[in-house]
């Protein structure tokens, strides 16, 4: 008894302590809060903020002292710890509105629209009435009205946001839609009177410097654009992109002069030693793009001569001889370099390089010595594993290069080339998701550089993304003022949703470049609006009158004209004007060929092939020629003729990628199985980015190749067909999926494949062995029988004897 009398003692006091600590716990929690309080009060933030963290310590779910550290934190511009803050209250206070509006309005300022409806709606749903929740959902209803390119729905929004302002003056979400209405609407001074008003209230706000930087540049204020960049780098000291945008516009406004005193200042004024060589060797780039590779090499020799790392301008010098077409000079350059006193960076850095200009003149053993060497010293050496990576993409092994891109990105996430590169080989298996994620970070991390935008906005644009793609476009065009394919993207965009206006603006900014690139594209963007509009004949005037004035591009733009006057069905005009376009050069071998492809076209092969053998004749090297002539006689049913000027071409042009592709498909037609996928593997190898040689070769081995190292093979080459909208492709991709067993996978590829296909009979019969073998042999048999009749009885493929037992089978059963 005793014993247990102690016991139960013991356990009443451990009862009782346990909740003195309890409430020591409590009470030492509400102290911190309301130390941090009196700290905030005091402007003390930073001593606030660790006391509201000793406040989160003790107690997880003190709903004050959290909302107190996210409004610190976003006060302070540390958006993301915010966000993560008042997403935690919202997940423990499931009707709490106060984290719902605030995740709401951060996601509205990021433009992360979804993450903008997912709270906007729930924060209408605890609190419709609530001032804050109402300008929410008027942003909402704003941005559904732009995606759903609704511009009554817009406007109206927008004449709501102006009225509400008339109550709440400083709400900068209203402010915000009036801005974007305004420069939708083109009336951009409008625009910048809203800026110049939301500036007042927020001086400090980032992403109104950026807007204002779009808008001085669509109206093209240069000095006011200098003026702005520069008060932004006193304003934002830590932004390190800056330097480099105000350098862009010195170039995009041909201020060389300035721009290459900013380098020598940044320079000059640099702490470190790597961002002193930063703007040295970008220096050099400068001067070589706009004095010449001579002074581009005084300033080298410079240089050399008086900084304390010479090495990298030894190599840049090397680089620039390479460039210049003395290439064995450069790489001898870079090999004396090796032999000299440097450290192991430096050695590193010139063997890298010293492999990127052996792959450029073609010496890939040399270049892979290299490469491995470098990785030998360092395994984790970013340039050499990106070449690597390079390397096993276009091999297609894409898994060990996607490990070594990690290896790279480990090191630095804002690696663009490795980001770059990642998203090749996601875009290699076939996964655009990735593709475009990775795309997306190349962008942001290249700062928006203009060939990492190209490439996101294509995709963008072949998925049909035109607003992202637009946003993406206009952002890098304001750091990248006059860039021709930039525009020339924008103008694409615009005819394809009908925005005739701003493809216009589109044309107009190209002219004002006054170069010829932009001229071709200004021109080609308004020939193609005038036919998109149903002006084809205005087109083509338009064209012609181009033509007549169009000095050094006389040639495309007569072109332009001839393939105008075809597309609108004037084939006799067009004849008659590749005609006098050869009457007036005769000796120009271009005009001929234009002649010669119209005759061709329109169905005079005669004169045609007399003018492609008065090509080849004075230029036997003219692939092309060899390929139309080819052509030309299959077209006329004249398939020896047509194999016998292939063999022609081939003894003039053995190594010709082209005719190389001839033969294979004659090899095929012929039943040389073998022979086209030893064919279509060289060109392969040679064009590893060629959809169509990747789907020739895939399609064949999948179909004539037994075993599964073969099917393997296949399919590491055709996953980059995943999702394709061609027929052909997802044919070749869904019977893939279909001997690999994945056969829900090839059902989604090979039911399109048969629609767009309807008279190929090889994609009728995949379609219903598919169907067959997920047990649907009622829609099998209806395929079958029509694949039998396509091919007709003199087919004796071994596809079509199947299908005649399967037929035979299943109408057997019924």
């Amino acid at each position: 008894m005793l014993r247990f009398s102690r016991l139960k003692l013991f356990l009443v006091l451990g009862f009782v302590l346990g909740l003195a600590a309890c409430d020591s716990a409590e009470e030492k929690a509400e102290a911190y809060y309301q130390s941090g309080l009196e700290l905030l009060e005091e402007g003390d933030t930073a001593r606030a903020t660790v006391e509201f963290r000793n406040v989160l310590q003790l107690n997880g779910e003190h709903r004050e002292a959290r909302i107190a550290l996210a409004e610190i934190q976003r006060n302070n511009g540390n958006i993301r710890a915010a966000y993560s803050q008042y997403l935690r209250v919202a997940e423990q206070y499931a009707d709490d509105v106060e984290p719902r509006i605030a995740l709401a309005e951060i996601a509205i300022t990021n433009r992360d629209w979804d993450e903008a409806r997912r709270h906007g709606t729930r924060a209408t749903e605890l609190a419709p009435q609530d001032l804050a929740v109402e300008v929410i959902a008027l942003n909402l209803v704003y941005q559904a009205a732009i995606v759903g390119e609704d511009a009554p729905a817009r406007r109206a929004a927008a004449r709501s946001a102006q009225i509400r302002l008339g109550t709440d003056t400083e709400n900068l979400f209203l402010r915000q839609i009036l801005i974007d209405d305004a420069v939708r609407e083109g009336e951009l001074e409008r625009a910048l009177e809203e800026l110049d008003m939301a500036q007042a209230i927020d001086p400090d706000r980032r992403i109104f410097y950026d807007l204002r930087l779009g808008l001085l540049s669509e109206l093209r204020r240069p000095a006011d654009i200098e003026a702005l960049l520069r008060d932004m780098l006193d304003r934002f000291p830590n932004d390190e992109d800056l330097p480099a945008v105000l350098l862009q516009f010195y170039v995009a406004t041909n201020d060389t002069d300035t721009a290459q005193s900013f380098l020598r200042e940044i320079a000059d004024t640099a702490e470190g030693k790597d961002t002193r060589r930063a703007a040295l060797t970008t220096l050099v780039r400068l001067v070589l793009e706009t004095d010449g590779r001579d002074a581009a090499l005084v300033v080298l020799d410079s240089l050399i001569d008086t900084q304390e790392d010479p090495t990298i301008y030894s190599m840049m010098r090397a680089s620039m001889m390479f460039d210049a077409g003395q290439q064995d000079d450069g790489i001898s350059e870079m090999e004396a370099l090796l032999e000299t006193e440097t450290t192991r960076d430096e050695t590193i850095r010139v063997k890298v390089t010293l492999a990127q200009m052996l792959i450029a003149t073609g010496d890939s053993v040399g270049a892979r010595a290299r490469v491995e060497e470098v990785l030998e010293s360092n395994a984790t050496q970013p340039d050499a594993l990106k070449i690597k990576a390079g390397w096993l993409i276009e091999s297609d092994e894409t898994e060990e290069a996607l490990s070594l891109l990690r290896l790279v990105l480990d090191q630095d996430d804002a690696d663009t080339g490795a980001l770059s590169l990642t998203a090749l080989a996601y875009a290699r298996n076939g996964d655009r998701n990735l593709t475009r994620e990775f795309l997306a970070l190349a962008v942001e991390s290249s700062n928006a550089g203009a060939s990492e935008t190209l490439r996101y906005a294509d995709l963008l644009i072949e998925e049909e993304r035109y607003l992202p793609a637009e946003e993406a476009l206009l952002t890098t065009l304001r750091q990248s003022q006059g860039n021709p394919q930039i525009l020339q993207r924008l103008g694409t965009i615009y005819l394809q949703t009908e925005d005739w206006g701003r493809a216009e603006q589109v044309e107009d900014a190209l002219k004002d470049l006054d170069e010829p690139l932009a001229e071709r594209l200004a021109t080609a963007l308004q020939a193609a609006r005038l036919a998109t509009q149903g002006q084809m004949e205005d087109a083509v005037a338009f064209l012609e009158t181009y033509a007549a004035g169009a000095g050094q591009e006389e040639l495309s733009a007569q072109a332009a004209v001839v393939q105008a006057r075809l597309v609108s069905g004037d084939t006799e005009g067009a004849l008659a004007f590749a005609e006098d376009m050869v009457a007036s050069s005769p000796d120009d071998l271009e005009r001929r060929f234009v002649l010669a492809s119209i005759q061709s076209a329109t169905g005079d092969y005669e004169a045609s092939e007399q003018n492609y053998r008065q090509i080849l004749d004075q230029a036997p090297q003219a692939e092309q020629a060899w390929i139309n002539l080819i052509r030309m006689r299959y077209i006329q049913g004249d398939v020896d003729g047509a194999e016998a000027t292939l063999q022609e071409g081939l003894a003039v042009l053995p190594e010709g990628i082209n005719l190389l592709w001839a033969q294979a498909s004659f090899n095929e037609r012929s039943g040389d199985i073998d022979g086209a996928i030893d064919l279509y593997e060289l060109i392969y190898e040679r064009a590893p980015n060629d959809l169509v040689a990747a789907n020739n070769l895939a399609s064949l081995i999948a179909t004539y190749r037994e075993g599964d190292e073969s099917l393997e093979r296949a399919y590491a080459i055709a996953r980059r067909l995943r999702g394709s909208e061609i027929g052909a492709f997802q044919d070749t991709y869904g019977w893939i999926a279909y001997r690999r067993g994945d056969l829900d996978e090839a059902l989604d590829h090979l039911e399109p494949a048969a629609q767009a296909l309807q008279d190929d009979p090889l994609v009728q019969f995949h379609l219903a062995m598919t169907y067959v073998a997920l047990e649907r042999d009622a829609d099998a048999l209806p395929i079958f029988q029509r694949a039998l009749e396509i091919a007709g009885p003199d087919d004796t493929r071994s596809q079509f004897d199947n299908a005649r037992t399967e037929v035979a089978r299943i109408e057997a059963a019924q």
